[in-house]
């Protein structure tokens, strides 16, 4: 699988930095101190500002942008118009490597498109009708245990301060692999283990190398992927 590296730019980290911050902070997925929290939330806008920029260049724009606090993670879920004037919802989620996997060669193999469970009973009420998945190149556990080093106080800092002492600047995305609705339904109804845990969190199974789409993919994809068939 050809994987999309997503450039990132100073002007990226400062704007998901400022916007991080003015969020508050739910925590209901594991214990975290401050920093990792903004961490998350500095991530998810990075995601959600360079995957827009990606698909812009690929000649996709989005009609509205959606962000839900979930856990101290922000859920981003971009709205398309497709060819058929139906809306579809892509959900990016972001994620950092697990530490026992160590790089990203290894958590293609064994990871999930991370598409949460919530509410919903079965698939086929999933809300989104894509999902994409980002990984970052830091390892969560290590990346975690470095930025509860940090002392202090977040309001403590100046922007460029928290960019430096987080070492925001040394961070690198990859757009992996993503899936549609239709595709997702189809395979959790064809095993009898549907879903796995983290935390608090039920996710929908999902893995990589066996139902997830090479990135560069979706833009075909959704120009003609049709909702209501």
């Amino acid at each position: 699988m050809k994987l999309i590296k997503l450039d990132i730019t100073k002007e990226d980290i400062t704007s998901a930095l400022k916007k991080a911050k003015t969020q508050s902070f739910l925590d209901n997925l594991r214990e975290r101190n401050q920093f990792v929290k903004l961490d998350s939330k500095i991530r998810g806008y990075l995601g959600e500002i360079c995957i827009k920029r990606w698909f812009n260049e690929n000649e996709i724009e989005f009609q509205d942008t959606k962000f839900e606090d979930v856990d101290g993670n922000i859920d981003i879920d971009l709205l398309f118009k497709n060819s058929f004037s139906e809306e579809i919802i892509i959900e990016i989620k972001t994620s950092l490597i697990p530490d026992n996997w160590k790089n990203i060669e290894k958590t293609m193999q064994r990871a999930d498109i991370k598409i949460i469970k919530r509410t919903e009973k079965s698939v086929e009420n999933v809300h989104a009708d894509f999902h994409v998945q980002i990984y970052f190149n830091f390892l969560r556990k290590e990346r975690d245990s470095f930025l509860k080093t940090i002392s202090g106080n977040i309001n403590n800092y100046n922007d460029e301060d928290l960019i430096k002492i987080m070492n925001l600047n040394n961070y690198e995305q990859l757009f992996v692999s993503w899936v549609d609705k239709k595709s997702l339904i189809k395979y959790i109804n064809s095993v009898e283990d549907k879903t796995w845990s983290f935390g608090f969190r039920n996710f929908w199974k999902c893995p990589i190398n066996e139902i997830g789409n090479e990135p560069f993919d979706i833009i075909k994809a959704l120009k003609n992927y049709k909702v209501d068939s």
